[in-house]
């Protein structure tokens, strides 16, 4: 982590102080709260976070929470993320101090274990628990009998599944399946992940998109000479917790007022419903108002196993002459946690938390036509409101446990500035081919009021820590982002090459190929001992050699190199890097300015995109793809504006955590 240099104390500025009031999460005088500890910390992560990318782009007033932490807090000129630098693997290194050859998740889908029941194309989720061979911190901390809230953490709420390979004994791992399973059991320990399940998609809906029938079924309405009730239902996804049903939506219409009200629950009783009252887009200053003031009262549904889960609805329009409407469904997502009651109470207090913005609704033109498709805004408005909801549902969460668990630890997690800087960071990278300054001009705004929501909810964070004392601030993040508006595709390099051959169906026949991609970020030799694997064990190495020499080869139209760096698993820099492991590769790679890739077997090897995007899953060695590593509060002093002179390393903030908390490191 960061050197910290006794020097002098930094006390929260004035200006600061003022911002935190900004990030409008009051806290609650009816729960109870223990005493105060002597020593806390709070270890959160901002998804995307690069400094120099966000300080040299957006304007200071957006972000002045993050200026303080850059200039106040002891922070190393950089920190180098897992490779590829990717979501899962990143969190997981950040979690548990360790990269991905030794905690198992080596990118956001790695290879399946045991290797003999895998082929080199199965994968498993990265975000999910079941690949994690490493202990994570809040288990760490749970187990030594430290409060610990984890705030939708990835790998988690469970146990980590501490999958064998071969050659492995298979109780390898079971003395640290026994102690996560306590310490997840025990009542310190509060663990959150919302993004596990998906119980609604997020959408908008028009009244061209629903079929109107009278109101009938609904319980409470009686038919009236005054008013004309008509309904309809949007069904549930087919998921065992949601028993079936759907969003019934009631629309009251009154004709000699020329009014209509709007009312959603999940039963079809009025009695149940919330009323969702229309309001234009909201063009207002996110700074210091109410965020998503315009939403509605949470929905709430109840599980089929106990559990609960809500949402907040948002209308645009709603007109009684036509029966038009315009209603923002944001989605609604389970809050998993290591309790049921921890959910249930979650919810209570955070009702309709959501874990992203509607950046895929925003992209496809499905919260109206977009301003790269020439609209006039009003999309753009619309995405920011969904990212407000995201905002206000992070800082309520951190508020409320930081408040009623009283942690010595708190984990915590945001990702909007992924949301943000994939959907637009392509557009404003002025060196891409075609690019447009007029259009920039317009994104750049946008992009400017997302980030000061990042900043508004480290502001929320900061606040937290400033008035507790004893609270340190560790600020990290899992990867930078860089510009993409051209595809490598790596198994078409291989099958050019003859490394790789394609079956009928143009799918990857591992029976005639000897090396492939299952996820894009690397090669894997198709060696025996895997599942299908016809490499001997003596061949391995050259078919690394061929490999790295078709990757070398790719050339883009202009000729130009694609490719230019390879790393693979013998280098004596391999476990530096963290590359390789059980499951991971054997061959990872770097390429050429303005280039993503895709694992996708068939089509040309190089091509333009549909359209530039914001690009993550390099080298970490690249500093466009280096990430955060910062300190700040309780008995920090470093000097004004002084930097450590060398990037630090992203595993390196877990043993940091525990020497400040007092725990031995495990790593």
């Amino acid at each position: 982590m960061v050197a910290l240099r006794p020097i002098r104390r930094i006390p929260v500025p004035s200006s600061l102080a003022l911002l935190l009031l900004a990030a409008c999460v009051a806290p609650s005088r009816s729960e109870s709260t223990t005493a105060p500890v002597t020593t806390r910390a709070i270890v959160i992560s901002f998804d995307a976070l690069n400094e120099q990318r966000v300080t040299e782009t957006i304007p200071p007033a957006r972000i002045p929470a993050l200026r303080a932490l850059f200039s106040e807090g002891a922070c190393a000129e950089s920190a180098q993320p897992a490779y590829p630098t990717v979501t899962a693997a990143g969190h997981a290194s950040l979690w548990t101090g360790t990269y991905g050859d030794v905690n198992g998740i080596a990118a956001n889908a790695h290879l399946r274990l045991p290797a003999s029941q895998h082929t080199i194309l199965e994968t498993a989720n990265g975000f999910g628990t079941t690949g994690l061979r490493a202990e994570p911190i809040w288990i760490t901390a749970g187990a030594a009998g430290l409060r610990v809230f984890a705030h939708h953490v990835t790998q988690a709420p469970g146990a980590p599944g501490y999958p064998t390979d071969d050659g492995e004994p298979v109780d390898t791992f079971r003395a640290p399946r026994e102690r996560a399973r306590a310490a997840l059991a025990a009542p310190s320990v509060s663990v959150l992940n919302g993004y596990n399940r998906v119980l609604l998609a997020p959408r908008l809906l028009t009244r061209r998109q629903v079929q109107l029938t009278d109101a009938g079924g609904w319980r409470g309405v009686r038919s009236s000479t005054r008013s004309r009730d008509l309904a309809f239902a949007l069904p549930l996804a087919p998921d065992s917790l949601l028993r079936g049903g759907a969003l019934h939506v009631l629309l009251r219409l009154w004709p000699a007022g020329d009014s209509a009200q709007l009312f959603a629950a999940f039963e079809p009783d009025l009695a149940q419903a919330v009323q969702v009252v229309p309001h234009a887009e909201d063009l207002a200053p996110a700074r210091g108002r109410p965020l998503a003031r315009y939403f509605s009262a949470p929905v709430v549904l109840p599980l089929a196993d106990g559990r609960r889960a809500s949402m907040r609805l948002r209308l645009f329009t709603l007109s009684a002459r036509d029966t038009s409407f315009t209603l923002f469904i944001p989605g609604m997502q389970l809050a998993d946690a290591n309790s049921v009651a921890l959910t249930n109470r979650y919810v209570d207090a955070v009702p309709g938390w959501v874990g992203n913005s509607a950046l895929t609704l925003w992209e496809t033109g499905g919260l109206g036509t977009t301003v790269v498709q020439g609209g006039d805004g009003t999309a753009e408005w619309r995405w920011l409101e969904s990212a407000e909801l995201l905002t206000r549902g992070f800082m309520e969460g951190a508020a409320w446990g930081w408040r009623t668990s009283s942690p010595q630890l708190m984990l915590d997690y945001f990702p909007l500035g992924d949301d943000t800087d994939h959907a637009l960071w392509g557009y404003l990278d002025p060196r891409r081919p075609g690019y447009d300054a007029a259009l920039a001009a317009r994104l750049a705004p946008l992009r400017e009021r997302l980030w000061e929501l990042v900043d508004l909810r480290l502001a929320g964070v900061m606040q937290l820590a400033s008035t507790t004392a004893g609270t340190r601030l560790f600020v990290a993040g899992d990867h930078g982002m860089r510009g993409a508006w051209r595809t490598f595709r790596p198994n078409a390099a291989l099958r050019d090459a003859g490394l790789l051959t394609l079956d009928a169906d143009g799918r990857i026949d591992l029976t005639r190929s000897r090396a492939a991609s299952a996820n894009g970020y690397w090669i894997s030799v198709n060696r025996v001992g895997r599942l299908g694997g016809i490499v001997p064990r003596a061949a391995v190495d050259s078919v690394m050699d061929e490999v790295r020499a078709a990757l070398l080869a790719v050339r883009d139209p202009s000729g130009a190199p694609v490719v230019t760096e390879v790393v693979d698993r013998r280098d004596a820099r391999a476990a530096w890097l963290g590359i390789g492991g059980v499951a991971g590769g054997d061959v990872y790679f770097e390429v050429a300015e303005g280039f993503g890739w895709s694992w996708e077997p068939r089509g040309a090897v190089v091509e333009m995109k549909d359209h530039p995007v914001g690009w993550h899953g390099s080298p970490s060695t690249s500093r466009d793809m280096h990430t955060v590593s910062c300190e700040w509060g309780a008995a920090v002093r470093p000097a004004p504006g002084e930097r450590v002179r060398r990037p630090a390393r992203l595993v390196d903030v877990a043993p940091a955590v525990q020497r400040w908390l007092g725990m031995a490191p495990t790593r």
